[in-house]
């Protein structure tokens, strides 16, 4: 099933687009990459293996808030870039409404966009 999500084309940010916990109203980090089912974060704190999260994930234009969106999402993974020493987070997203899984579709094929 996991690879079934991975196959679907998943964007690179090519903006910063911070990632909040919804309970705790705290950041948590900022996405890698992104596709329509799930991200991966570069995260600014330790997650817990396997656990649910409310997340809110704001897009930025100019500087202005352009969209927000809401997911319910499930930890998958999590692993520290040799490279970076940045912790780096999988989720798969196990809520979100047709509104912003349809935005997120859009947002991910907008031409010029990079891709992981």
């Amino acid at each position: 099933m996991t690879e079934d999500f991975r196959r679907l084309k998943r964007r690179k940010a090519d903006t910063s687009i911070q990632v909040f916990d919804c309970m705790t109203q705290q950041p948590i980090g900022f996405i890698a990459d992104l596709s329509e089912v799930g991200m991966m974060i570069a995260a600014s704190r330790r997650m817990v293996p396997d656990g649910l999260y409310q997340c809110e994930i704001r897009f930025f234009k100019a500087s202005d808030i352009d969209r927000t969106i809401h997911v319910g999402a499930h930890e998958l993974w999590s692993e520290t870039n040799p490279q970076s020493g940045q912790a780096e987070v999988g989720f798969r997203f196990i809520d979100i409404s047709p509104a912003d899984r349809a935005w997120l579709r859009a947002w991910v094929n907008e031409p010029g966009s990079r891709y992981a």
